[in-house]
């Protein structure tokens, strides 16, 4: 087999389903029937606990646990004979020949405990998200002493203090808003030409989810909603900084309800039929050409998209 740098942070698993590397390596959490749901064991929950918090247990597992190599955000890949790409899961001997790990001192370069996987525990190498809090959450913001990571790489420890530091996760609503039969697609500045996807914001302080998904629907296309209905949440790794928490909602709308978008976030903004959205995940990645317009949809891993197959597939 040949090894590869993936070109994103997430892929498919060996039964082929869609799983996104976020902190506890879990795929989409939906309701959805239609949609993968990985589930830990009462006993694999408390396990994983335990690996996080406990300095002695987690060493040990690295003997018997399972490692992801990351280059900053993309991971070691393999192809296979069918010329799939899947994340590349190795042992303890092979990380100690790829990073030159000190074996009597356990020292190996940015490591976290990302969970379990097949019954064993599951490290990542350089993986970006948890790794850039490390780097930014070195000395405590109360009394400038230096902090202490855990053997895991799960939080932070200010030994002076007493206080432990984890990982900030950022809580982001991402809506789709619909009215009869269509849904509303959008595309900033900033997306790659012909990619339209649903809207999405940060939740401001004191903000309830549902408020936020109000605000945003207001800001953004110059709407006002009727309902929020919230699908499901997803972890998101994919950038450097803190880790968000996606939040997929429905927002519906009057259905005579005329759009104003927002130019400073916003460069346009559309209306979909679901027959045009069925065709644009049949054929996700590739743009397809809607009403003269080449459009094509953000991908499977992302929240976005398994919003648009949802509600494609109600009816």
């Amino acid at each position: 087999m040949a090894f590869y740098w993936g070109r994103c942070f997430a892929c498919r698993d060996s039964t082929n389903q869609i799983v996104s590397f976020s902190r506890y390596f879990s795929p989409i959490q939906y309701r959805s029937q239609s949609t993968a749901v990985h589930r830990l064991t009462l006993q694999q929950y408390r396990l994983r606990e335990e690996l996080e918090r406990d300095h002695n247990q987690c060493r040990q597992a690295f003997l018997n646990g399972k490692f992801a190599i990351f280059n900053g955000n993309k991971p070691y890949m393999t192809r296979t004979d069918r010329g799939n790409l899947l994340m590349t899961k190795v042992n303890y001997q092979d990380v100690q020949k790829l990073v030159n790990m000190d074996t009597d001192n356990y020292e190996v370069p940015n490591f976290v405990f990302l969970g379990l996987h097949d019954n064993r525990p599951f490290f990542a190498i350089d993986a970006l998200s948890l790794i850039h809090f490390h780097k930014t959450i070195s000395y405590c913001s109360r009394c400038g002493n230096k902090t202490y990571r855990y053997f895991s790489g799960s939080r932070r420890y200010c030994m002076n203090c007493r206080v432990t530091f984890y990982p900030q996760v950022s809580p982001v609503v991402a809506a789709l808003v619909i009215r009869d039969g269509e849904c509303l697609l959008a595309r900033q500045p900033s997306f790659p030409e012909g990619l339209y996807s649903g809207l999405a914001g940060f939740c401001e302080p004191g903000e309830s989810l549902e408020e936020c998904a109000r605000r945003e629907v207001a800001e953004e296309i110059g709407v006002l909603s009727e309902t929020v209905e919230f699908q499901g949440t997803q972890g998101w790794t994919l950038g450097i900084g803190d880790t968000s928490l996606m939040i997929g909602c429905y927002v519906t709308v009057d259905s005579s309800a005329e759009i104003n978008i927002n130019g400073l976030e916003l460069e346009d903004a559309k209306w979909f039929t679901r027959q045009d959205v069925k065709k644009l995940i049949a054929c996700t990645p590739k743009p397809i050409a809607i009403n003269g317009l080449p459009v094509f949809i953000p991908p499977p891993v992302a929240i976005a998209h398994q919003l648009l197959s949802d509600w494609a597939n109600k009816c």
